[in-house]
């Protein structure tokens, strides 16, 4: 069996579709339909079924993908197993990181894995959760790191702290003439507007929907707003003064800072030292 036409119909099947696998792999559409061809030729039955939009994986389709997976593992981890034995490990690491996640905390973490593994190049690629999914089933990114409940099907998961979504508001400022900057419409803020309602019996005052918890985060600081943002963020630099905020209601709505990687890659030494590297940053 061909491990070039496998391994273009694996991304295919994955991505759900042969221009998304062309892009990935960067080959003309045309090129990833011939590969897939070749290999349904060699094997002797159909893999894909064409819709209009997207492919579609046959019964046989879907065995295929499952083994292929195993095998491209396995030709992972003996390609990283010979590494380690040759001297410094030289590869590129790919971390996919939410931005308020990426902005406190995660340079620490590079910082303690670049003394391990110096001859590792790190990239990180920011994204909301969603996205960052997306890039891990694309294998986009070796890891997400990012607070929320989004999965990746093959996955395995490592929970790196937990909290509570907090309502806070500049200490300076008077609690009847604030508004709040909240992200859009998520689980955490409608529950803040239920709760803000019953304890202060009006309408939550909306500054604005800002999409990073960080940006949030420094409006707060700089006494423009009040804002929803997650816990973790009162240990942070840009509010090592706590007498900068008042949190108004503690907790929100609860949260997981989680890392996901592919079960397929569980045995790197780099997604592991990854790991525990975060846990030591957060449990400090």
């Amino acid at each position: 069996m061909n491990l070039y036409n496998l391994k273009i119909f694996a991304d295919t099947a994955r991505l759900g579709s042969m221009t998304k696998a062309s892009e990935l792999n960067t080959l003309s559409r045309p090129a990833v339909s011939q590969a897939i061809k070749k290999l349904e030729s060699e094997i002797g039955v159909e893999l894909l079924v064409h819709r209009r939009r997207f492919v579609e994986l046959t019964h046989a389709g879907r065995t295929l993908l499952m083994k292929s997976e195993a095998l491209f593992s396995e030709v992972e981890n003996i390609a990283l197993l010979l590494r380690q034995g040759k001297g410094p490990l030289i590869r590129d690491f790919k971390i996919g990181s939410s931005r308020t996640l990426a902005t406190f905390n995660l340079t620490r973490v590079l910082e303690q894995l670049g003394d391990e593994y110096p001859h590792v190049s790190m990239q990180v690629q920011m994204a909301n959760s969603n996205a960052l999914v997306r890039k891990l089933e694309s294998r986009e990114i070796d890891i997400a790191f990012f607070i929320g409940d989004d999965s990746v099907e093959g996955s395995k998961q490592s929970v790196i702290g937990r909290g509570h979504f907090a309502l806070v508001k500049p200490k300076a400022a008077k609690h009847e003439l604030v508004k709040y900057a909240i992200t859009e419409k998520r689980p955490e803020t409608d529950r803040l507007r239920t709760l803000f309602e019953r304890s202060q019996g009006r309408s939550l005052p909306v500054f604005a929907e800002i999409h990073s918890w960080d940006a949030i985060w420094h409006a707060v600081n700089e006494g423009i707003c009040g804002g929803l943002i997650p816990d973790f963020l009162f240990a942070s630099k840009p509010a090592a003064n706590n007498s900068a905020y008042t949190v108004i209601l503690p907790k929100v709505f609860p949260y997981e800072i989680k890392a996901v990687y592919l079960a397929t890659k569980a045995n790197d030494p780099v997604i592991k030292s990854f790991l525990t590297s975060l846990k030591r940053v957060y449990s400090a």
